[in-house]
């Protein structure tokens, strides 16, 4: 009989983006696959996507389960449904290990399965206590990581802050680093003939500096600091594009027109050609208050961009101030003022930080990252 295993996630977005390659991995290691996830509601995708990415793990033989996940820990009517609902999923099938993402997807399939004496591998996408965090985060979810790590048989942390408050603190059997996901190198590669190709059809010229953005529009993603910038240094040859959609979509919109900014700033919805767009962009903008890694910001410097980004959790990993660009406290608006100044105003600059950039983002590579995946699943 195949040995099975389930993974579980809150939103589709978070199976589609980050877990396609282990899903796969896993297949080739002989396992009959299952994947729990909200399909319909609070993802960074839209409907479509979500359908799509449903379609696709079905074509290759993966049991898909829609289950009302809520992000919001005080959606207790929803994540309540989900809990029973995978404990039915449970009872039905015979699981070898389960694999869980996302803190509400991770609270409850954890609970799950300890109930039927499942083992549990956790990947932590960035603690919500970290630096510099609010001192309600440490109140609030420090304790629950920590009870809920004594249910975990391998915890998976992306970068070294939560790896070392997870080897020190918690109780999992196994704590694992990995460098996040990974990134599939050949996809990201810098080339100037589609850099010119994808500049064009933005229309920009060589002369003009483009900034890049590509994540959901949250606030934790605070676009919005960047904006400020913008607005603040008025040079119309820097332009600013927005990838992505999300809860703050109209809130951006309505702050770009309020300081009119439209010859400035585009938004472009949510695209599948990041790799064209990273490999356009002069400088990638990530200031976030919270990352765990941040892989768009990875991909955006295998593809020879200047990292213009806040210096909190996971992102130190791999931006380093003066080095690989510039970081900033994410409410620094005068910061980042100066940053996207001293990145536009000096091409010599701009072209020492990108070629280092690139050879930087080696150690994020997707095979690296799935041997040590293949590692952690041989284990059950």
């Amino acid at each position: 009989m195949q040995k099975q295993m389930i993974m579980v996630a809150t939103t589709a977005s978070m199976i589609g983006q980050f877990n396609l390659d282990n899903i796969r991995l896993l297949i080739e290691m002989g396992y009959e696959v299952s994947v729990a996830c909200n399909f319909k509601n609070g993802s960074s995708w839209n409907s479509d996507n979500s359908l799509d990415l449903n379609q696709y793990l079905n074509k290759i033989g993966v049991h898909c389960y829609n289950l009302p996940f809520s992000r919001s820990p005080l959606a207790i009517f929803e994540n309540t449904r989900a809990l029973l609902q995978l404990n039915s999923i449970f009872e039905k099938n015979k699981f070898k290990f389960v694999h869980c993402h996302t803190p509400m997807g991770g609270v409850i399939s954890r609970l799950v399965a300890n109930y039927h004496n499942v083992p549990t591998v956790y990947t932590a996408h960035g603690f919500h206590f970290f630096k510099g965090a609010p001192l309600k985060n440490w109140v609030v979810y420090y304790p629950v990581e920590k009870w809920l790590s004594s249910m975990t048989r391998i915890l998976i942390t992306i970068n070294s802050q939560d790896f070392n408050i997870a080897r020190r603190k918690f109780h999992s059997d196994k704590v694992v680093y990995i460098p996040g996901v990974g990134i599939d190198l050949q996809i990201f590669k810098k080339n100037n003939s589609q850099r010119k190709f994808t500049r064009k059809k933005l229309g920009l010229n060589d002369s003009q500096i483009m900034i890049l953005s590509v994540g959901e529009l949250n606030l934790n993603k605070n676009q919005r600091i960047i904006i400020e910038a913008i607005n603040i240094i008025r040079n119309p040859k820097i332009k600013y594009f927005i990838v992505g959609i999300g809860s703050q979509c109209e809130n951006l919109k309505n702050l770009v027109a309020k300081y009119g900014l439209n010859d400035y700033i585009k938004f472009l919805g949510y695209r599948t050609d990041i790799a064209d767009l990273d490999r356009a962009t002069d400088i990638f903008a990530f200031p976030s208050y919270r990352e765990g890694l941040g892989l768009s910001a990875i991909e955006a410097m295998a593809s020879g961009a200047v990292l213009l980004t806040s210096n909190r959790g996971g992102i130190t990993e791999y931006s380093i101030d003066g080095k690989t660009g510039y970081s900033y406290n994410p409410d620094d608006v005068n910061g980042f003022v100066s940053g996207i100044k001293q990145i536009a105003n000096h091409s010599e600059f701009r072209r020492d930080i990108s070629e280092q950039n690139v050879i930087f983002a080696k150690k994020y590579s997707k095979q690296h990252v799935q041997n040590i995946m293949k590692k952690v699943y041989s284990q059950f």
